[in-house]
């Protein structure tokens, strides 16, 4: 499991460059990041390290975002943790799909690294 003293972001990125960026503007936070460069990657670290939040894209070589969210979301019902889905997608079609791989609370809407921070200082009770 992660240091419960830090909140845990995993990453999912298959682009280094991205992963790099995310990791260079977390540096200073005091946040565990796991870096997975494939969706496989993302279920292993989940599933070892039960993170607070999953940040992932949704285009990825062997697993999707979206299937990763859905994995997430009935493998692990009783853990809980925030998912973003980061897309170039604006099609109102992908939106939607993305938006039901949740199954819980659906939001829509540009956030940055601090507000993501701040966001998980307040992550629920879901024992």
């Amino acid at each position: 499991m992660a240091d419960p003293d830090k909140f845990t972001i995993l990453l999912a990125d298959d682009s280094p460059v991205y992963r790099k960026m995310l990791e260079q503007s977390l540096a200073q936070e005091n946040c565990a990041l796991l870096l997975a460069k494939n969706g496989r990657d993302a279920i292993d670290l989940f599933t070892k390290h039960r993170p607070a939040l999953v940040i992932t894209d949704w285009t990825m070589p062997d697993i999707s975002g979206i299937e990763l969210c859905q994995r997430i979301r009935r493998d692990f019902e009783q853990c809980f943790a925030y998912l973003i889905l980061v897309t170039s997608h604006s099609e109102k079609e992908q939106v939607i799909q993305g938006l039901a791989a949740w199954r819980r609370r659906l939001s829509y809407q540009a956030v940055s690294p601090r507000r993501v921070i701040g966001a998980g200082s307040s992550r629920p009770s879901h024992d």
